[in-house]
This record gives C-alpha cells, sequence and structure tokens, in this order.
C-alpha cells in the first residue's frame, strides 16, 4: 500500500471584481489556466492571479505569432509566500529566449511579497533542445491535464491510500506549441520524482535559483 501524507496550503490570493472584469474569464484562476486544467484533480493555479496583475500571459489560448513553442515552469511556495516563474519561448527564426519574473518573501510573512526584477536572456539551440529531451525523457507533457501526486489522477485503488499534500512548494509545468497545451503539476516540495528531477534541476540552473531548505523549497 502507498501512503503519502504530506501537505498543501489553502489558496491564497482572491480576485477582485475589477480583475475579473479585466480578465475577461471571471474565475479564481485570472484566466490563467484552461478548463481542462481548472476542472482536474491537479493542484494548480496557487500564484494565477498574482502573475496576471504582473503582466503574465495565459499560454493555453494560443501562440503569438512567430512563437514555436512556449514552455512555462511556476514553483509556488506552500504558504503562497512567493512564487517564481521561469518561461522558455522558442521562436519560429530559430532564437529563444528564457525569462525569470517572479516575487520574493525574505521575511516569510504574509503581505512582505516583494517583487523580483525579471531577468530575460538568449538560451542556445543546444541547451533548448537539452530541455525539451529532458522533458520528454521524464514524460513531463505526455497527458493533457494531469498530477505526478497521483500517477492516475484519479482516486486510488481500493486499499490503497491517495497523497494529500499540505505546505510543500507547488511546481506546475505548462507547454503551448501547435500541437496543442499540456499541463502538469506536482508538489516539488515533499513529493520528488526521480524520473522528473533531472528536468527540475536544469530548469532551476538555467534560471539560477537554489535548493535550500535541506532541499525541500526552490526559490
Amino acid at each position: 500500500m502507498r501512503l503519502i501524507v504530506l501537505a498543501m496550503a489553502t489558496v491564497i490570493g482572491c480576485m477582485s471584481v475589477a480583475d475579473a472584469k479585466d480578465t475577461k474569464q471571471d474565475d479564481i484562476y485570472c484566466g490563467m489556466l484552461p478548463p481542462s486544467v481548472t476542472s482536474s484533480l491537479a493542484y494548480s493555479g496557487w500564484s494565477a492571479c498574482e502573475m496576471r496583475k504582473a503582466d503574465q500571459k495565459p499560454i493555453w489560448n494560443g501562440l503569438p505569432p512567430g512563437t514555436k513553442q512556449v514552455t512555462r515552469f511556476i514553483f509556488t511556495q506552500g504558504h503562497g509566500l512567493f512564487y517564481r516563474a521561469i518561461t522558455i519561448t522558442e521562436l519560429e527564426d530559430g532564437t529563444n529566449q528564457l525569462k525569470v519574473s517572479g516575487t520574493r518573501n525574505p521575511r516569510g510573512r504574509a503581505g512582505d511579497e516583494q517583487k523580483i526584477r525579471s531577468i530575460r536572456r538568449k538560451l542556445s539551440p543546444d541547451i533548448v533542445s537539452e530541455i525539451n529531451a529532458l522533458a520528454d525523457k521524464a514524460g513531463a507533457f505526455e497527458f493533457e491535464a494531469g498530477t505526478w501526486d497521483n500517477e492516475t489522477g484519479e482516486e486510488g485503488e481500493e486499499g490503497e491510500e491517495v497523497g494529500i499534500y499540505l505546505h510543500c512548494q507547488l511546481l506546475e509545468m505548462e507547454r503551448a506549441n501547435p500541437q496543442g497545451y499540456r499541463f502538469s503539476s506536482v508538489n516539488i516540495g515533499c513529493n520528488q520524482p526521480e524520473k522528473l528531477m533531472p528536468l527540475v534541476r536544469e530548469i532551476v540552473r538555467q534560471a539560477k535559483m537554489k535548493n535550500t531548505h535541506n532541499g525541500m523549497l526552490f526559490e
């Protein structure tokens, strides 16, 4: 019998009426995620509205002209105290860009979030090819909307306990290309699937993030 008892904090960050009108989608995710994700059992959208306020765009509803693929990794601290978004944009002209944005919270207190200065830099084709190869090897985007916390995304079989996660850092992985939109999530602070970690470590390295708190937090 598989037993995983870990954590998930209540998602903080409600949307105001004005925000709802601006997003043209009256939902608690501020239009950042499609119904296929929000109706699934995968944890999602912990930082969606904060990202929208910071002018992050949804990628599920179509690619900008000249864009071949967009892949985004969103790390959200388990109590919603800060998030970090790493976006890789591949253009049809063969150039690629990495963007790192988000917030930090040195004091670790609600309401003390500070917006970080966004970092943008070019990525070589070799680096992007390596990231895509790691994602393919891990199967990070094999399903339309899924979770690594429960491999089936459904209730466990008889005699099996489905994991419940509280207070763990959430990682959401999005990919959009001409073939469609894919999403998966994992409570990366507590549940670190061996198959997925090479991809996660490479993204963390390219974003110049650190793995702290005895390996439980990426920031």
